[in-house]
């Protein structure tokens, strides 16, 4: 029967994997391999797609890709496939590990998503790296250097990753990494809780012959859990010393450093040199194909042979090219794509052509004898080798009931098919609720502050330019930012929880029917919701969906997405316009650009990116309850780029605007006239001034938008960060006439604004400016990002600057600006005579 088919709460053992490509390749590394025991466990709100259970983790399927899994129910077929599991293969073994000399350690960090890598990363090097309980946290290489017991040590935390293949740029970037730079020691992170599914990677690492370190990770849980393991001995059967490591909690850093330091002196324990024995045959063609390989690759390469042979067999002839003289990649690459109509001997003059032709038919005849594709054989014989492992070293918990656990407790609640989804958005609307409303008793500390800081420097300075750059330049306009920290990070708090605690994870699970429907994939889904914190790191989390399109996509529609520097401006204005109702208007502005996504991601996909989805593969991780530590990492690495900002790019613009609107100064004659106040010379200065001059000159096209200059200027200045729109505001708008009474002078001024004589801002053109600001061009750093994600994936390692550079292109980032710019026009303009017409 197919594993769509399969009842839930109903147990299966797998028969075959069908499909081809990625998806095949990514699920069998995953353990979805002959024999292994799979279990049902629930539908998501939707119906699709299906959690499963395999080797004590929980994975989500579409029913559309589990209908290509073939799984069997009967006794006598699960009896039948169970005896080829569990078998050790022979190991051959080489104890000569050489230590290698100087006093400069280099150590590469490896391990599956959610393994809690980078969470040991920062609790051995001390940094802040940002870390989640969900796949794809880590995007890149980050660095950090330590010294222990004399040796400077250089730490990279790589992304996370299922294996080392060729399915995903994250994939890529590790091999290519450990390829090129060649790291003395990797770091092995496994998962201790779910330590069969983790120890795939383990045995990659074998085939590529690199000095490894396992540090067993997250071992309170197997503790807890009532299992055993004998990691002493595991470690000898896999030539790893293994130490375990609670990275949440400090536990076993320094023990695991100091094995580090053995492992680079030859001195570790366990450490030796050990290879997979896939069997005579297999054997037989690694050995040919080392031999030729041997002959004919770059002499500069440290690349093991055995490694570039298994990756032959396995299909991946791009990797071991990579490693053939030929006179330019262009040739390399054409040959490649060429297909092969016979498995023949050919008589091609480039040593290249011969070498692949050779590789071919020693694979096509393999496949003849096993009666199995050459990847799913080398899947099955890594299995094999870490269930004959763990048979000898792993005592498993007494209960395995997948539905009694606290994760699935959890989930019959959270992800229920009726309450999943309404649940999902009360918890974003209580999370509006709470940024504003939580957050004004510390905002209105912060704003009493300012006050007096601005009260204290008028009184200390003499009247003059430099008196009112300080006060209405930098205090005026920092200040009208600064004071909306305390709700940023409020809603950092809950963004981090969600992360941190496994529901971000849960939530993509309970949307992905629905992102599907937009034309999106549900990975797409944790880009999105990072976007609510900012855009650019939500562009940067993009890597983790594989097809390209994909990724496009969702760069294109993320900005929509309203990312906390926008969150001042509804702040403000909801706090001035709407304080009775502010949290619902906020989550209202937020389901708008959530709402926008939907329909403009439909209308790309058909247009621009037409083409096949690639399937919904997703571990859900169990719920962790964050710790206090992590959770105020998060905040402060989120508080203190909200702080860099005060210091750099707003304060530079406050001045500027201010500038801008100070000069030129007053003419004599009106100076001098005593007929006129000084509110009416203020707003002769301000109307006759530079900012004036090119506030008018857009008016024009905002106008129909129930704009005025003063917030055309402040949407400009806005290009560069959005937090300057308040800053700009606060500028142009905050006068010495604005009320005392009031708890804000912005709020006042922009309460008391008028034109001829009537209020300038009502309930219709206070939310045309908010759905404007929501939309229209995100900050430069943003398109930055997204000109840098949007280039042609070349791997992290491209082996020169120019190289990289080719690839690199506006276009995508200049049609994002222009047609988030139209869409801004268009939605504002349409909320403003809707609303007219209503209010």
């Amino acid at each position: 029967m197919k594993l769509s088919e399969l009842p839930t709460g109903s147990k299966a053992v797998i028969v075959s994997v069908a499909g081809r490509g990625a998806f095949r390749k990514r699920i069998i590394e995953m353990g979805f391999v002959r024999g292994k025991v799979i279990t049902a466990i629930r539908n998501a709100p939707l119906n699709d797609p299906i959690e499963y259970r395999i080797m004590d983790y929980y994975v989500s399927l579409r029913r559309e890709e589990a209908a290509l899994i073939e799984v069997a129910t009967d006794t006598a077929s699960i009896d039948q496939l169970r005896t080829r599991t569990g078998t050790l293969p022979d190991a051959d073994a080489d104890a000569d590990i050489r230590p290698a000399n100087g006093q400069h350690i280099t150590v590469a960090l490896v391990g599956n998503p959610n393994c809690g890598k980078t969470t040991l990363f920062n609790a051995i090097s001390g940094q802040n790296e940002h870390t989640g309980n969900y796949s794809g946290v880590t995007v890149g290489a980050k660095e950090a250097g330590i010294v222990h017991r004399g040796y400077r040590i250089t730490l990279a935390d790589l992304p996370g990753t299922y294996s080392v293949s060729a399915y995903s740029p994250e994939e890529t970037f590790v091999r290519d990494y450990i390829v090129r730079v060649e790291p003395d020691i990797v770091l092995n992170v496994v998962d201790a809780s779910n330590i069969e599914r983790n120890l795939y990677l383990s045995t990659q690492l074998i085939d590529m012959g690199v000095r490894t370190v396992t540090a067993l990770n997250i071992y309170d849980e197997l503790e807890r859990s009532g299992a055993r393991l004998d990691y002493d001995l595991l470690g000898k059967m896999l030539g790893s010393p293994m130490v375990p490591t609670v990275g949440a909690k400090g536990r076993g850093v320094t023990e695991l450093l100091d094995m580090v330091v053995m492992a680079y002196e030859g001195t570790a324990p366990c450490a030796r040199n050990v290879r997979i024995n896939y069997g005579h045959a297999v054997e037989a063609a690694i050995d040919s194909i080392e031999r030729r390989l041997a002959a004919t690759v770059t002499a500069d390469t440290n690349v093991s042979h055995r490694y570039m042979a298994i990756k032959a067999l396995e299909g991946d002839i791009g990797f071991v090219t990579q490693y053939l003289p030929s006179e330019s990649a262009d040739e390399v690459v054409s040959f490649i794509q060429r297909s092969t109509a016979s498995l023949a001997d050919t008589t091609q003059s480039h040593t290249h052509t011969h070498t692949q032709s050779f590789i071919q038919r020693r694979a096509a005849r393999l496949a003849e004898i096993l009666h199995a594709d050459l990847e799913t054989f080398f899947t099955d014989a890594r299995y094999g080798f870490i269930s004959g492992a763990l048979e000898e070293t792993y005592t498993p918990p007494a209960s395995t009931d997948p539905r009694s656990g606290r994760s699935q407790r959890i989930d019959r609640i959270l992800t229920n098919r009726f309450v999943g989804i309404p649940l999902f958005l009360f918890f974003i609307w209580l999370m509006f609720e709470c940024t504003f409303n939580l957050g004004q008793y510390p905002m209105d500390m912060i704003e009493g502050a300012v006050a007096q800081l601005s009260r204290l420097v008028s009184r200390l300075m003499d009247d003059g330019p430099l008196k009112d750059l300080i006060t209405d330049g930098i205090i005026g306009g920092v200040g009208g930012v600064i004071v909306f920290l305390p709700n940023i990070l409020i809603l950092f708090f809950f963004i981090s929880f969600m992360e941190d605690s496994g529901y971000m994870a849960r939530a993509a699970f309970i949307m992905d029917r629905l992102m599907h429907k937009m034309g999106l994939h549900g990975k797409s889904f944790i880009p999105l919701v990072m976007g609510f914190g900012c855009n650019v790191p939500a562009i940067m989390a993009t890597r983790t969906i594989e097809d390209r399109n994909n990724r496009m996509l969702t760069m294109l529609v993320n900005p929509l997405m309203s990312c906390s520097a926008r969150l001042p401006v509804y702040l403000l204005f909801c706090g001035a316009f709407f304080p009775q109702h502010a949290g619902t208007v906020i989550f209202c502005i937020y389901l708008t650009g959530i709402v926008l996504a939907v329909v403009v991601s439909r209308l790309f996909k058909r247009l621009l990116f037409s083409g096949g989805d690639l399937p919904f593969v997703m571990e859900l991780p169990p719920y962790r309850l964050p710790t206090l530590r992590s959770t105020l990492i998060n905040m402060w690495s989120k508080a203190r780029q909200y702080l860099a900002k005060m210091g750099g790019t707003i304060l530079v613009a406050s001045i500027i605007v201010w500038a801008l609107g100070y000069f030129p100064r007053l003419p004599h004659d009106v100076e001098a006239d005593p007929t006129l106040t000084e509110a009416q010379k203020a707003e002769y200065q301000q109307s006759h001034s530079y900012i004036s001059a090119i506030g008018r000159f857009v008016e024009p096209a905002i106008r129909p938008l129930g704009f005025d200059w003063k917030m055309g200027v402040s949407l400009l200045t806005g290009v560069a960060a959005k937090e300057i729109v308040i800053s700009t505001l606060s500028v142009l708008y905050t006068t010495d006439s604005a009320s005392d009474d009031e708890h804000n002078a912005l709020v006042a001024s922009l309460r008391s604004a008028t034109v001829d004589g009537v209020s300038h801002f009502n309930v219709a053109n206070v939310l045309s400016f908010m759905v404007f600001v929501l939309i229209y061009s995100p900050c430069i750093a943003t398109v930055v990002a997204i000109r840098r994600e949007s280039a042609s994936w070349q791997g992290p390692l491209a082996s020169t600057r120019r190289h990289r550079l080719r690839y690199l292109s506006w276009h995508w980032p200049v049609f994002t600006v222009v047609y988030l710019t139209s869409l801004a026009w268009l939605m504002a303009w349409v909320v403003y005579h809707v609303a007219l017409f209503f209010v």
